[in-house]
């Protein structure tokens, strides 16, 4: 995620401009880190629930195919 990113998700959470202004590299680096942890983290769960709309829809080759598929960019 950019530094951009990151300032309008910490704005949504209630960090105010003041707070960021005074921010740290250090600190900067870690809120980056963090998210980028949240990020991962919610891609993987999306694509999770994508697989399983496919293994739900039916269980033809090529709905199997599409989930495992889906679960492979999470792996990638």
């Amino acid at each position: 995620m950019t530094r951009d990113e990151v300032r309008k998700l910490a704005d949504l959470a209630g960090w105010t401009p003041t707070a960021l202004a005074m921010a740290t590299e250090a600190e900067w680096a870690r809120l980056e880190a963090f998210a980028g942890l949240i990020h991962g983290y919610v891609v993987h769960e999306e694509r999770e629930a994508c697989a399983k709309v496919c293994e739900d829809y039916g269980t033809s080759n090529t709905t199997k195919a599409c989930a495992q598929a889906i679960r492979a960019r999470s792996a990638a």
